[in-house]
């Protein structure tokens, strides 16, 4: 009896929400196929005005909105069946007119859309979305079950009008996870004119932030106009592969593909460059093939505990990297070809290194291997003496450019063995540390054709002491500090031993450091953080018992950095060399950040003809050994000066303004020289950026138009300031 009562209620309740629900008289509906409980359990949601019923199908003219799981439906006209026959259900949407469709992350409109619930798959025709900076189109659009849109007949454009400038057009273009695209029969098109054709494309879409698509136009130099064209042919997560081509008016075509991988973690990455151009180099122009093949490969692994990176670089000639000079043709560690491995525990560390001369017309020290073994300092019982130990053996071979005369190749096995140990010793605010050691080598080979052993001792004591004091939000920091440096006479002068490069230049040293390191803080009202506002850095070096250096004290050196506002900051060297009476540099650099749209950074650098161009300026063993006469006539004297200048300014939200300039002269041996680039950028929309480039060399003058695919990434730390240091 109850079960017969809650039925009778349950058939009033629905005929009530049925009755409400549609504004017509169903009354004389007649229902032989369908049930009205299944429009309630379907988990369709349907909101429709002034709908009809007949045959399991209900239907407006007037508008509605259906919703599912995950489509939502909003259109003119629309048509819902649901039939159930032989125990399976077919469910169905029909709509056009004014539609709108959300289906998963994707927003579509179009001309009419066929979905079946049940399949949770549809088509949309004449339907067109947007991803990103990205839109699609097409005559048919399939929606499927895994949230994949596939589209055919279809286009992919960066321009949001109803004619875009440009579009990549396909018979087959699929998007997944919205942001892989997979295209097959791909056409590139400006202004509905074919200009590229590719049997297949894949890409991420994400990589619009990375210029997937770039035109170049170059006039004059000696090299003749020159045309460019770069395409991402190929882009899946962080693979990506461009193909680029460019054609010399005067000379031929060139080609290549770049290839750029980085792994999500960062462990990986892997950049090569495969460049083949019939051209001709400034230096020679009878030159009818030229090529460049390069790479650079990283990788992390074993828990970051042993890293891999090798880079290599095979070219055709010397002027090839200056030649085609761009963002495009470019890797950082160029000209070298070596491979590393460097491998980490708790107690040690290891390295092994080859590097071989890949180019006749370099000069390399080629190591075939050499391998690197430093144990991790340890404390020796509880003397508080700190033990490193440093061990290096190797063949390396010295190979000379083919281009240079009057020198010889050399090569010799090389073993190293350094050993220190040092104290610190804390007296108050004082500070003294000694370092005691040695180092000894074994060379294989040497100028007379003999081994040859190397052993010398290796003193030094540092003493530093740290003082402050506040004067009301600023705080000064004053740091006097003096290091002394002993290294006896080694068993074998340079001139009788291989010289590879600063390892291998031993010899006795008596010098001494001293000077004052200021640094000057102010804590800011607004942030609440400390800022430096002055560094100031005063030192003298001093030789003891030294023949080639005369005088006691040579040089007097100032180093100082200012920041008179948080976007203006002054960068100040010089030294003062009191053997020779003279400045031995004197650089000042500016940097200015005017405003959100303006900045401007210029540098002076003067060095004189007793200012050694040395890889490490602090090592004097260079000065304790020659003489001022032999190294004034040697390459290691440059005196110059320069002149650098460089300024950005953005004086409309789509133009920038930016120039470089550097200008050269009173040089020994080498004439005067000016050299500066122009650019003018621009947004042209669709993410279109055209750059107006002049460039102005010593032997060259080129005009350049260049025009990029590309958006600016996303700035999502703009808003989070960086941390500072608080009191």
């Amino acid at each position: 009896m109850n079960l017969h009562i809650d039925k009778i209620k349950k058939t009033l309740f629905l005929s009530g929400l049925i009755f409400s629900f549609f504004s017509t008289n169903l009354a004389s509906a007649s229902l032989p196929n369908i049930q009205l409980t299944d429009f309630i359990e379907s988990g369709i949601d349907l909101n429709l005005r002034n709908p009809t019923y007949s045959n399991g199908t209900l239907k407006t003219t007037e508008g509605g909105i259906v919703r599912g799981s995950d489509i939502r439906i909003q259109a003119q006209t629309i048509e819902y069946l649901r039939k159930k026959e032989n125990n399976v259900v077919t469910e169905t949407v029909t709509a056009e007119g004014c539609l709108m469709v959300e289906f998963g992350d994707y927003i579509f409109i179009g001309e009419r859309i066929e979905y079946d619930i049940q399949k949770d798959a549809g088509i949309i025709y004449n339907g067109k979305t947007s991803v990103n900076l990205w839109y699609f189109g097409g005559e048919r659009i399939q929606l499927l079950p895994d949230k994949t849109i596939v589209v055919h007949d279809g286009f992919t454009t960066t321009s949001p009008g109803c004619h875009p400038e440009w579009a990549m057009t396909s018979d087959k273009i699929a998007l997944s996870n919205g942001r892989f695209i997979n295209a097959k029969n791909v056409k590139f098109k400006i202004l509905n004119v074919p200009l590229f054709w590719l049997p297949k494309f894949q890409s991420d879409l994400k990589s619009i932030f990375e210029s997937p698509i770039t035109y170049g136009l170059r006039f004059g130099g000696k090299q003749g106009p020159r045309i460019r064209m770069m395409y991402e042919i190929f882009s899946w997560y962080n693979l990506k592969t461009f193909f680029r081509f460019e054609y010399r008016l005067n000379r031929g075509p060139g080609g290549g593909f770049i290839t750029h991988y980085h792994s999500p973690d960062h462990n990986h990455s892997l950049e090569t460059i495969n460049y083949v151009a019939r051209d001709s180099s400034i230096d020679d122009p009878d030159e009818r093939f030229r090529y460049r093949f390069q790479g650079v490969y990283h990788n992390f692994f074993n828990d970051n505990r042993t890293r891999i990176r090798a880079c290599w670089d095979k070219l055709s000639d010397k002027d090839m990297p200056e030649d085609y000079h761009d963002d495009t043709l470019r890797i950082d560690e160029a000209g070298r070809t070596e491979l590393l491995v460097r491998h980490q525990e708790n107690a040690w560390i290891a390295n092994l290194m080859t590097r071989v001369q890949l180019n006749s017309f370099q000069t390399v020290k080629q190591e075939l291997p050499s391998l690197e073994w430093r144990f991790h300092p340890y404390v020796i019982g509880s003397s508080g003496v700190v033990s490193d130990t440093l061990v290096r053996a190797g063949y390396l071979d010295y190979d000379y450019a083919n281009s240079l005369k009057n020198v010889h190749d050399y090569s010799s096995t090389r073993f190293e063995f350094r050993q220190n140990f040092y104290r610190a010793i804390t007296l108050g605010s004082l500070t003294i540390t000694p370092n005691t050691g040695i180092i000894a080598m074994y060379y294989g080979n040497s100028p007379i054709k003999s081994s040859e052993n190397l052993l010398a001792g290796l003193f030094s004591v540092t003493a530093n002491m740290h003082m402050y004091r506040f004067f009301g939000d600023k705080k000064h920091v004053l740091e006097p500090y003096i290091l002394y440096r002993y290294y006896t006479s080694p068993t074998v002068n340079p001139d009788e031993h291989f010289i590879f490069d600063i390892e291998d230049g031993w010899f006795r040293l008596n010098t001494v450091r001293f000077g004052f390191n200021n640094n000057v803080y102010y804590k800011s009202c607004i942030s609440n953080c400390v800022h430096r506002y002055l560094q100031f850095d005063i030192y003298g070096n001093a030789f003891i018992d030294t023949d080639t250096v005369p005088e006691v004290l040579q040089k007097v050196c100032c180093d100082l950095t200012l920041n008179t506002y948080r976007d203006l900051k002054h960068i100040f060297t010089t030294a003062w060399n009191f053997q020779n009476n003279q400045l031995d540099h004197f650089n000042y650099r500016l940097e200015w950040t005017v405003s959100a749209n303006l900045a401007i950074a210029t540098e002076f650098r003067h060095r004189g003809p007793f200012d050694w161009r040395k890889a490490d300026y602090s090592n004097y063993i260079l000065d304790s050994y020659r003489t001022n006469s032999e190294l004034r006539t040697s390459a290691l004297s440059d005196r110059r000066d320069t002149l650098l200048f460089h300024t950005y300014y953005r004086f409309h939200p789509y133009w920038v303004f930016e120039f470089e300039m550097r200008k050269g002269w009173n040089r020994r041996s080498e004439p005067d020289y000016l050299e500066y680039q122009t650019d003018l950028t621009t947004n042209l929309g669709s993410a279109w950026n055209l750059r107006f480039s002049y460039q102005h060399r010593e032997n060259d003058q080129r005009v350049a138009l260049y025009f990029t695919l590309g958006a600016k990434r996303p700035n999502r730390t703009a808003c989070c300031p960086p941390p500072c240091v608080e009191f």
